[in-house]
């Protein structure tokens, strides 16, 4: 058995190292709990650190999208105050040209002077015009203009009603039609020398209204050189322009008429050779002035007398009507002014009788 003294020692021994590992045991339990802790308060900081980046990001992002945005707008605003301004300088050039053409319009002088400003002032407008005057049953020529180089000459177009496809529709209607290039109906076509070239051409036809008669059709396409503006409203400037230049072969008309009835009042009254003389230049002038195209052709073929036979006859009648036979005795006015007017002074132009 061992002493006293040794088994006090060893006991003390024993509880010493129950103690010292308790102790260890919860030191490392103390420093496990400890290592978590602070493992989760670094994770906690990382949580509100990156929270704090991200709501950084976040309104850095939504900053430049507020700015690209304003910027954007600014942009707009700018981009949509020069197309304004595009659009309104474009108005009014169109408006000081359909001015102006009108204007031009009103200072002709004469019936043909009208016509060829009215074909001038459409092609302006569009690109292409044509405009044809009604001859019975058939349609001729007159002027054209913004055509190509092979395109025949304006007076020797002659179109028979029966083929002229939305010409005619347009001069027998009154009223103005409508084309287009490629396939259309047959009564829209466009006969050739003006057929547009591509379906995406537009194309019109406006009758020429005078006295409620259509005596002519403006045909107008922007199938020409012209730069096309978009959105445009040629199509109603030409209308614009073809009424009004109907109401002014009506004045002219009148005011013809109105000359007439003066010289016819003024050889009543002084039925001598000065007044058959006048009279006889008034009704041959009348004659060159509305058909003048009929004139050239038959200066050209020196027939005159046949081509304007029923007009000659017309006029004719009238000055026999009017000048006292006497008077028509003495000397052949009328005569004398078909070679000087109508002839151009040469008599061989008029050709002979039918």
């Amino acid at each position: 058995m061992a002493p006293p003294d040794e088994h006090l020692r060893s006991r003390v021994a024993d509880l010493t190292d129950r103690i010292r590992d308790e102790l260890r045991r919860d030191l490392e339990a103390l420093m496990a709990e400890a290592r978590s802790l602070a493992h989760t308060e670094r994770d906690e900081a990382a949580r509100h650190a990156s929270s704090d980046a991200e709501s950084a990001a976040a309104t850095l992002v939504s900053n430049a999208i507020a700015a690209e945005r304003a910027n954007a707008e600014q942009r707009i605003a700018s981009l949509s105050a020069d197309a304004r301004v595009r659009e309104r300088q474009s108005m009014l050039a169109a408006a000081e040209r359909l001015l102006t053409a009108v204007r031009d319009i009103d200072a002709a002088g004469s019936l043909s002077e009208v016509l060829d400003a009215l074909t001038t002032a459409a092609a302006a407008e569009a690109g292409r015009a044509a405009l044809l005057v009604r001859r019975g049953d058939a349609l001729k020529g007159w002027a054209h203009s913004g055509f190509s180089d092979e395109t025949p000459e304006a007076k020797s177009v002659d179109l028979p009603l029966a083929s002229a496809g939305v010409l005619a529709d347009a001069l027998e209607s009154g009223e103005r039609r409508s084309t287009a290039g490629g396939d259309v109906a047959e009564h829209a076509q466009v006969p050739a020398p003006f057929t547009p070239s591509s379906a995406d051409r537009v194309g019109l036809a406006v009758p020429l209204m005078v006295d409620g008669q259509a005596v002519a059709v403006l045909y107008v396409d922007d199938a020409g050189d012209h730069e096309a503006e978009v959105p445009s409203a040629w199509p109603e400037h030409v209308e614009v322009l073809a009424r009004h230049t109907g109401r002014m072969l009506e004045g002219l008309t009148a005011r013809q008429t109105g000359s007439r009835a003066a010289a016819v009042a003024a050889d009543r009254s002084r039925p001598d050779a000065e007044g058959a003389r006048r009279f006889a230049r008034l009704l041959i002038s009348e004659i060159k002035l509305y058909h003048e195209a009929q004139v050239d052709e038959g200066r050209r073929a020196r027939d005159l007398l046949v081509r304007l036979e029923p007009h000659i006859q017309r006029a004719r009648m009238l000055y026999e009507e009017r000048v006292p036979p006497d008077v028509r005795g003495s000397a052949d006015y009328f005569d004398e002014e078909l070679v000087r007017t109508l002839a151009d002074g040469d008599p061989v132009l008029l050709g002979k009788a039918s």
